[in-house]
């Protein structure tokens, strides 16, 4: 676990399925995808642009997050390597994570 200050921070708020959200509290999955869609496309380039760490911010549902993972690559994939995992076959966002987040 990492501390940051979220002042410093560009946090990318995803809400995820039941499944998801446990399997990445467990630690079982590590990355999350993405529609490659313009309402993606926008908040993932605002994160990105804003210049600061980003931290991936997950909320089960449309609930307030409860769990911040420090985002280590975002990138733009065609193809699905985990099927099982949700990863759709055709143009999405990749979003690798890394440590759990804690705030100072």
């Amino acid at each position: 676990m990492i501390k940051l200050k979220r002042e410093n921070c560009a946090v990318l708020h995803l809400p995820l399925k039941r499944k998801w959200y446990d399997m990445i509290a467990s630690g079982e999955k590590r990355g999350e995808y993405r529609d490659h869609s313009p309402y993606w496309t926008a908040r993932i380039r605002n994160a990105i642009q804003a210049d600061k760490p980003i931290v991936a911010a997950f909320s089960l549902g449309r609930n307030k997050a409860t769990m911040f993972f420090d985002v280590l690559v975002i990138k733009a994939v065609s193809g699905s390597d985990h099927p099982e995992w949700g990863e759709p076959k055709h143009l999405h966002w990749m979003i690798l994570l890394g440590s759990r987040v804690e705030w100072a």
